[in-house]
């Protein structure tokens, strides 16, 4: 079995994002951040970032892609809607890393 194609669509099942979307409704920042966790391991999250500052690997390409256009279909008409998106995953990353220091283990 062959590596996935570079340009191989990435599919999120319908009734997922309808979940989301209806558990978030109104929030850009919630709705992003879940989208987030439920593309990405907790591996990727923890070791990079949405665009790969700070010495950090980059997300995907093609799951941020998706979770952009998630978020533009639910949010049409917002201009600068990447922004909201990277700060928000980089944020939830952040917290994550931090809470993962204090950790008594």
């Amino acid at each position: 079995m062959g590596a996935v194609p570079p340009h191989a669509e990435i599919v999120l099942h319908k009734d997922v994002v309808d979940e989301l979307l209806l558990e978030h409704k109104g929030s850009i920042s919630k709705l992003s951040w879940s989208l987030a966790k439920q593309m990405f391991s907790e591996e990727d999250l923890y070791s990079g970032t949405f665009n790969g500052k700070g010495g950090r690997k980059v997300l995907s390409p093609r799951r941020k892609q998706l979770i952009l256009k998630v978020v533009g279909y639910a949010f049409p008409g917002i201009t600068g809607i990447s922004g909201y998106v990277a700060a928000t995953i980089n944020n939830g990353i952040r917290n994550k890393r931090n809470y993962k220091k204090k950790l008594p283990y």
